[in-house]
């Protein structure tokens, strides 16, 4: 086996350990690829993914990093996967496909989210690290606007998070 071959198996052993242990604590949604994604943001690998793989991080490291992350944003309440993206062309297509293992994306609404940007509730793509307002489907990135998905995009993820969540208190659905 070369270094780098080396580096995934080890790393795919520790992820696989850790998603075991997080779903003893409760932490249900901690799937190999959230954990991959929350481990990209927290080391800043987002741009080259494999990097994190040079970190060597230990499974108690690796929950640690998963748990500091919802403490941070709050326990996910619903997770939406759509068919087609709705992403606008503000996000850089090579890196998506450089996380993206599955068609679509991956959307997360979180209860009780400590951070109200953009909105309350909001929207949280890891895969690409943006938030999505779900009054008015602005994008961002950073808490820097980077786009705006289309209205009947918007009005169809809103049903979508509904139809899991119906008590749910969405924004108002602003037009334009």
């Amino acid at each position: 086996m070369t270094d780098n071959e080396i580096r995934l198996s080890t790393y795919l052993s520790r992820a696989k350990q850790a998603e075991n242990i997080l779903k003893n604590k409760g932490v249900l949604y901690a799937d190999s690829s959230f954990i991959w994604q929350v481990l990209q943001l927290e080391y800043n690998c987002v741009e080259i993914p494999t990097d994190l793989l040079l970190k060597d991080l230990s499974v108690l490291v690796i929950v640690d990093t998963v748990l500091k992350q919802k403490e941070k944003y709050g326990h996910p309440i619903c997770e939406i996967t759509i068919e087609e993206s709705i992403l606008t062309d503000c996000i850089d297509d090579s890196l998506i496909k450089a996380h993206i293992k599955f068609k679509g994306e991956k959307w997360v609404v979180h209860k009780n989210d400590k951070d109200s940007f953009p909105s309350n509730p909001h929207a949280h793509n890891f895969e690409t690290n943006t938030k999505l307002h779900l009054g008015n489907g602005q994008n961002f990135n950073s808490k820097k606007i980077c786009g705006q998905i289309k209205k009947k995009d918007l009005v169809m993820l809103r049903q979508r998070i509904l139809q899991r969540l119906p008590s749910l208190s969405l924004p108002k659905l602003e037009t334009e």
